[in-house]
């Protein structure tokens, strides 16, 4: 039944949801995981893409600091995320990953920015 669009999201467009569940699927057609959140305005339920959400609680960076050096990732224990448009929850561009970061485990990376 998940298989074609039960309508537009824009007719909720500017809608205030409460955010019941967020879960995340995998395509095999081109390897990239979506995430979906199910949502309640209180009348209707439905699932849509977690981007299409704006909230006004993201996390706010609190310190920046300009960094030079080298560094090796070690996901080996950890299960990480790389988020490519800035911190994790700052905007919504950043409300979900872009990868794991398992995916780059042993790489070494030049570290230029700390948030």
């Amino acid at each position: 039944t998940s298989m074609t669009s039960t309508g537009s999201v824009k007719t909720f467009n500017q809608d205030t949801v409460k955010v019941l569940e967020i879960d995340t699927t995998f395509r095999n057609s081109n390897d990239q995981k979506y995430q979906y959140a199910k949502v309640s305005d209180g009348i209707y339920t439905y699932w849509l893409d977690l981007r299409a959400l704006n909230t006004t609680a993201f996390a706010k960076i609190t310190s920046s600091k300009t960094e030079d050096y080298s560094a090796y990732i070690n996901e080996a224990s950890r299960k990480d995320s790389i988020y490519n448009n800035g911190p994790a929850l700052t905007s919504p561009t950043t409300l979900t990953a872009s990868a794991l970061a398992k995916t780059v485990n042993g790489d070494q990376v030049e570290v230029i920015a700390s948030d």
